[in-house]
């Protein structure tokens, strides 16, 4: 199962957001345990660096936690097409757009955000956290 993994999810993770962190993190250790396939955009790869890097301070600290992420989390490159389609779709939020047509293009089963009304009626689930990750243990 492929699953594309929203940036706010990945930074309640790494900043312990309450009350989002355990489901978070939750989902990125059954993502490292291989129990579906994890993937992040590019575009969520450059918004989570430049977070920890603003918090953290340290260009070390940001590319030693990226590495980490990218051991288990493969990025989705944004393309052209996915902009262009992104325009002309019926999401309101451009960004959002942008992600879901990637996913799409990228063959996802499903997004996990906090935000998923801003992608009903797409065509493609969009799953809060904490759900997905009943759903993983309840299949093992």
């Amino acid at each position: 199962m492929k699953v594309l993994i929203d940036t706010c999810v990945i930074i309640d993770a790494l900043q312990k957001r309450d009350p989002f962190f355990q489901d978070a993190q939750n989902l990125l250790l059954l993502a490292a345990d291989d129990d579906f396939e994890g993937y992040i955009s590019a575009k969520s790869a450059i918004d989570v660096r430049y977070i920890i890097r603003k918090h953290s301070h340290s260009e070390i600290d940001s590319r030693y936690i990226l590495n980490i992420i990218y051991d288990f989390l493969t990025i989705i490159d944004t393309t052209g097409e996915d902009c262009i389609n992104a325009l002309i779709s019926n999401n309101n939020d451009y960004e959002d757009a942008v992600l879901f047509e990637g996913a799409k293009r990228s063959n996802i089963d499903f997004i996990i955000t906090r935000n998923t009304k801003d992608y009903e009626n797409l065509g493609l689930p969009a799953i809060e956290p904490n759900k997905f990750v009943d759903m993983i243990l309840e299949k093992a």
